[in-house]
């Protein structure tokens, strides 16, 4: 069928009305996405008439300023209803569909919904030394997902969240399960349960942070420190899921050794903590600017 051999009727009386229907329809009979559908479902004349406002409105959407009305990761397209009805639809764009699959695979994700977007090729992120270690730990983890983890430590604001998120999207897109918590949250939610005397939410939460595949602890030692947020929280926590051989990762602005004193010094109990940080993850320093000052102060 050749499509641009179609035409759309036109009045016996030449006016400007029928001049810019007779442009419309050229523009409709040169879109590729309509040729496609129309060869899809053979379509004959009568129907393609008869449905000239459908065809119009979906290169309004698709190619002009109405674009804008679309929602973000979906795109417009066709439907023939009925034999003979072209109705317009919605469809996922691929990155959708994809970023939807990643978020299936979160138990818990603490973290901003377009992070999903993110993977390890990202453009977006520096190629520096400390990030090319951190990549290649990541990609042992992702291939082995054998311990230790990783401890990403650095001044607020370098990436290490962001970073993390890249490394959690690539194990959820092997159908890893994911928790990705803030800590403070984290224990604020525990201490909730506990004060309502809430056993049943208190320990279905703590049993889905001990089985996930992954767990991301991140801005650990920006909680509220209490012996029992270093004991009955953290440490039973680390505690199982090392015996379990599961992994878990940290993000923090204090070193290993920093978040010692943080937790009140070189005591017997700090150093049984310590020991299972060490234990379950491999510490890396993050270097860099502070990228939200930096956006903040570009987008000024």
């Amino acid at each position: 069928m050749e499509f641009k051999q179609i035409s759309f009727p036109k009045s016996n009386k030449h006016s400007q009305n029928d001049t810019h229907r007779s442009q419309a329809a050229d523009r409709i009979l040169a879109n590729q996405d309509v040729q496609e559908f129309l060869h899809l479902h053979g379509l004959n004349q009568q129907i393609l008439e008869g449905n000239y406002g459908a065809f119009l409105r979906f290169l309004e959407l698709k190619e002009g300023p109405d674009n804008e009305l679309i929602p973000d990761g979906y795109e417009v397209g066709l439907e023939l209803q009925g034999g003979q009805d072209v109705c317009l639809v919605y469809k996922k764009k691929t990155w959708l569909l994809e970023y939807e699959k990643r978020d299936e695979n979160y138990v818990i994700r603490d973290f901003p919904i377009e992070w999903l977007r993110l993977n390890m090729g990202d453009a977006s992120v520096a190629k520096t030394d400390d990030r090319g270690v951190f990549f290649k730990e990541c990609l042992r983890c992702l291939k082995t997902h054998e311990m230790p983890g990783l401890y990403l430590y650095g001044k607020s604001g370098v990436g290490k969240s962001y970073l993390m998120a890249l490394m959690c999207n690539e194990a959820a897109m092997q159908q890893k399960k994911i928790a990705f918590v803030q800590v403070r949250t984290l224990f604020d939610r525990l201490r909730t349960y506990l004060f309502e005397k809430n056993n049943s939410q208190y320990d279905s939460l703590k049993n889905q942070l001990c089985e996930v595949d992954y767990l991301v602890l991140d801005n650990i030692g920006g909680e509220r420190i209490t012996e029992w947020s270093k004991g009955e929280a953290l440490y039973d926590l680390l505690d199982t899921r090392n015996r379990l051989g599961k992994l878990t990762f940290f993000t923090s602005d204090y070193s290993m050794d920093e978040l010692i004193q943080l937790y009140g010094g070189d005591t017997l109990k700090n150093r049984r903590l310590v020991n299972h940080l060490r234990n379950s993850a491999k510490e890396i320093e993050l270097f860099g600017i502070n990228y939200r000052i930096f956006v903040k102060e570009g987008s000024r």
